[in-house]
């Protein structure tokens, strides 16, 4: 096993970074004339800014909570982010992936007393996994074995973005620690197993002594040309149906507009309101527009990634099924996604398509102008008149806004 630890002289760089800024901010362009979308190429799994607003099992983004509560105070982008008033975490379960990368962003409310876990990537054998240390570094561990610790030190009430790698392998696995961009521990040759990492988790299982928030959370994996190696900066927003479109075919359970039936969240999207089909005409469709995406997000902001969730269920046990489609402003087609229901009950899929950068003609970045007006579609894929219905439907957008991050509280000045 080999493993290296950033020595503390390179707290100078974070400095330089502070004094010079990211990597030059690029204006992203905005395609002219209606795109033509190429097959997406991504590696954009997951992500989650808590803006469903949602812990219970119903879903909607995470797979669990525990007794994470979400919180109103102090979030990083958006309205919402993860509180751990002791202790509580956010699991997701559907990772499946040789290699993945992974951010979060956390802010400690106090001191901590304890050495506490608050994150981690694992499989069924494995773990690669981040602790709070007592003097507020991190440590990286893989599977309860320290492999070093960091010179950054995390600071009491601002945000601070940490990123971590891990790859599986027998005596070839590997492991990194980043904290705001700047590597912090290496680690390769570690016996890391061969199973695919499947769980990603955060938040403290056990409370370090103090509370605690985390948000704007990604993870990546190594496929396709974007968002297929460390996320980076990035704040994650939700936006909505606001508004049908002349193809409505499914019915409106309160019979009024389509949209307001799936709007729901971050507020409902418990099954109280729907749209809903029986037909048996093959891909009957309700369409609709996405809107409203606006401030924290500037009009210059990058979009990163969009990634679509639909909440919805059967009234019966045999398998339906629907599809969700997703088209850009020009009605252009970008791809769609089976979603199968085979319970008696509501339930959610997240994310059920991931799209970012390659969604347009060209490589350049989606823009926000560009963002609202993108259309969703339920498409009936049933061949029967078993009953489906739609209770939520949204999109979370990772967002980039051109400033430059602040990092003098990680040269552990006063420390």
């Amino acid at each position: 096993m080999q493993f290296r630890v950033r020595p503390c002289f390179l707290c100078l760089a974070m400095l330089c970074g502070l004094l010079v800024g990211e990597a030059a901010y690029r204006k992203p362009s905005h395609a002219k004339g209606p795109p033509t979308p190429p097959e997406p190429k991504m590696g954009r799994v997951f992500h989650s800014g808590f803006e469903t607003a949602q812990t219970d099992v119903f879903g909607k983004e995470w797979t669990s909570f525990g007794t994470a509560t979400i919180d109103t105070i102090n979030p990083r982008s958006g309205t919402y982010s993860l509180r751990n008033a002791n202790t509580g975490r956010a699991s997701w379960a559907d990772l499946l992936e040789p290699e993945a990368y992974a951010r979060l962003y956390i802010r400690l409310d106090g001191e901590p007393t304890s050495r506490r876990e608050f994150a981690n990537i694992g499989s069924a054998t494995h773990v690669i996994s981040l602790y709070l240390n007592i003097d507020r570094t991190i440590g990286l561990e893989n599977t309860g074995a320290l492999l070093g610790t960091s010179a950054a030190v995390i600071p009491v009430g601002q945000w601070i973005r940490v990123e971590f790698r891990a790859l599986k392998g027998a005596g070839t696995g590997a492991a990194e620690l980043r904290i705001e961009g700047v590597t912090e521990v290496t680690a390769s040759n570690l016996q890391a197993g061969t199973a695919d990492w499947s769980t990603f988790v955060a938040g403290f299982l056990t409370s370090p002594g103090t509370a605690s928030r985390f948000d704007d959370i990604a993870v990546n994996n190594v496929a396709g040309t974007v968002n297929n190696s460390w996320p980076g900066e990035g704040g994650i927003v939700l936006i909505k149906p606001t508004a049908d479109t002349a193809t409505i075919n499914w019915t409106a359970q309160n019979g009024g507009s389509h949209f307001a039936e799936i709007d729901d969240l971050p507020a409902g999207g418990d099954g109280t309101t729907y749209i809903k089909t029986t037909s048996t005409t093959l891909n009957l469709e309700d369409r609709w527009e996405f809107s409203d995406l606006s401030a924290p997000v500037v009009s210059s902001a990058q979009i990163k990634a969009i990634c679509f969730g639909v909440a919805g269920g059967g009234t019966g046990t045999t398998a339906r099924t629907a599809k969700f489609q997703a088209r850009d402003a020009n009605n252009n087609t970008v791809d769609g996604s089976d979603v199968d229901w085979n319970l008696n009950g509501w339930k959610s899929i997240y994310p059920i398509l991931t799209r970012n950068q390659t969604w347009e003609a060209t490589p350049a970045a989606l823009t926000p102008s560009y963002v609202n007006g993108i259309l969703g579609s339920a498409i009936d894929t049933n061949t029967n008149n078993r009953e489906i219905r739609w209770t939520a439907v949204w999109a979370s957008v990772e967002y980039l806004n051109p400033t430059i991050p602040h990092r003098l509280a990680l040269l552990g000045v006063g420390h």
